[in-house]
């Protein structure tokens, strides 16, 4: 089975109202990106697919702590915990 090893850069950039946007791009042990994985935050229930590149994008994200999960056929599950907090 293949290693779902992420670069995943979670780039997250605060919006007004307290709302964040959670960014990144997903990529293999070759550093490859990985098209159609599935990213998920399960105490929001919000999700999206990254896209061609490897890019994805969560907006309106409240302000907390979620735990982010990467799904993919064929690759392991990877789970990652992050926080948004207002400045």
């Amino acid at each position: 089975m293949k290693y779902f090893i992420l670069s995943t850069f979670l780039l997250i950039s605060l919006c007004t109202f307290s709302q964040s946007t959670l960014k990144g791009e997903i990529k293999n042990e070759l550093n490859e990106p990985i098209a159609g994985a599935t990213i998920y935050l399960q105490e929001v229930q919000k999700g999206t697919t990254t896209n061609f590149d490897g890019f994805y994008s969560l907006k309106d994200i409240p302000e907390g702590s979620y735990t982010v999960t990467v799904r993919m056929l064929g690759y392991q599950t990877k789970k990652e915990k992050v926080g948004f907090t207002s400045r």
